[in-house]
This record gives C-alpha cells, structure tokens and sequence, in this order.
C-alpha cells in the first residue's frame, strides 16, 4: 500500500532510522536528514544495514543544524533543516 510520494525523516538516533525504514515501506522516496556526516555515530548497525539496502531513502548528510532564540519574549530551542531536500515533484 503507498500512501504518498515521499517523506522527509529529521534525525539520525534509531527511531529515526526505523522511521525512515518504515515510511519506505510505503511511499516512493524517502530522505534521511543527519546533522552530521556519519550513520553510524548514532544508529545500530543492523539498521544501518537496512537503510543501505533501501533503494529509496537518500541519505542527506549536514543537512540540519540546532537552532535557538526568542518568540514572543520565550526562549526556543530546535532544530532547521539547512539544505534543500530532493527534487519535489
């Protein structure tokens, strides 16, 4: 069953990488965005594998960076994806 083209998956700790694996399942394309430039900092090497097996997930390396700030008077802190992802069709 597929349920859109592609989806977009921030992080790169294991329950991103099952995420990702997941949403492959399902849709057409899916990116992988890390904020460094290494899987495997972070992610269990089986589901390092499986990623690499994927023919459909792109993996985006640097592509976000943690942000922080005011709104409204309220300390923020996050994350902002600093590349563009893929060809949106």
């Amino acid at each position: 069953m597929q349920w859109f083209a592609g989806g977009v998956v921030v992080g790169g700790a294991n329950s991103a990488g099952q995420a990702a694996v997941f949403l492959a399942e399902h849709v057409e394309q899916v990116w992988l965005l890390i904020r460094g430039d290494d899987l495997s900092k972070s992610l269990s090497r089986y589901l390092i594998r499986r990623i690499e097996q994927m023919d459909n997930i792109e993996l985006l390396c640097n592509g976000v960076s943690t942000v922080s700030g005011k709104v409204l008077g309220k300390s923020i802190t996050g994350h902002a994806v600093v590349e563009l992802v893929g060809d949106w069709k």
